[in-house]
């Protein structure tokens, strides 16, 4: 018996890459400091590619090496509102200042990357802004 193989089309492109946070933000900060956060991983949208073999669909999605070759946009956020955006790949590691003018208190900081469309959505974090 020979395999037949066919090129189909993928229509949509979801997969969900384990998060591993390796350095997360510290719980308490102050204005004008600088942030280093570190994880791997996220959801990706990615347009896998796929054969049909004896009538059934076979879809390739990107392994973690191919996926470190590719970048993504990253925002931060304070609250909802956007202080930082950098470009990063599978393995994002980066810094960040927080504003000189944010207020004394208890905040929620927010990593999203822009093509997260689902869980693991966001990472989040409560954070204290101190003097």
């Amino acid at each position: 018996m020979t395999l037949t193989e066919e090129v189909c089309f993928a229509t949509t492109g979801e997969r969900d890459y384990l998060v591993d946070v390796i350095l997360p933000p510290e719980k308490t900060l102050q204005p004008g400091q600088l942030v280093q956060v570190h994880f791997t991983g996220g959801y990706y949208m990615v347009l896998p590619s796929c054969k049909i073999v004896e009538g059934e669909t076979v879809y390739h999605y990107p392994t973690v090496n191919e996926l470190s070759r590719d970048s993504r946009i990253v925002d931060v956020f304070i609250d909802e509102v956007i202080i930082h955006s950098t470009e990063c790949s599978y393995d994002c590691e980066f810094s960040f200042s927080l504003p000189d003018a944010l207020r004394l208190g208890e905040h929620h900081l927010t990593l999203r990357a822009r093509d997260w469309f689902f869980q693991p959505k966001d990472l989040e974090y409560d954070v204290a802004i101190v003097k």
